[in-house]
């Protein structure tokens, strides 16, 4: 086997220009192509980064929100509590007075039966006292 020479020379100018050819129709766009999608992969773990951080003071923000809300409600909820017993104790002091004015005037109406019964018993005084001392005085002759 001898080696010629032209072969060689002609292969390798062969393989040089394939390289280049590889070069320019193949390595540079695909690495081209490969930079861009670094890039944007590089990009898209920045947004998200953002996007995490917004996510979290968002959240934050809610938090916060709700226990201003929870506070408002509490407070909401104090005063119509409040309002409740307010009004409660009202109704209470009414009725109390009610029964205080129902009260007095049964004691009044009281008085006055009273008057009455002592009146009555006054005006028939005289009878009840000559029915007892008859009784007192039969019950004493029956004895003896």
């Amino acid at each position: 086997m001898s080696l010629n020479i032209s072969v060689v020379i002609w292969t390798v100018i062969d393989f040089c220009l394939l390289m280049l050819i590889l070069d320019k129709l193949l390595f540079k766009p695909l690495l081209t192509k490969m930079h861009a999608r670094d890039d944007r992969i590089e990009e898209g773990e920045k947004k998200l980064i953002e996007t995490e951080a917004e996510k979290s003071r968002i959240l934050n923000e809610m938090k916060a929100g709700s226990d201003e809300v929870t506070a408002a409600i509490i407070k909401s909820s104090g005063e119509k509590n409040r309002i409740v017993e307010d009004e409660s104790y009202r109704r209470i002091r009414e009725a109390s007075q009610k029964a205080d004015e129902t009260l007095s005037e049964a004691s009044v109406a009281c008085e006055k039966q009273r008057a009455v019964y002592e009146n009555e018993l006054l005006k028939h005084m005289p009878e009840y006292t000559s029915v007892l001392s008859d009784v007192l005085t039969d019950s004493g002759s029956g004895k003896e």
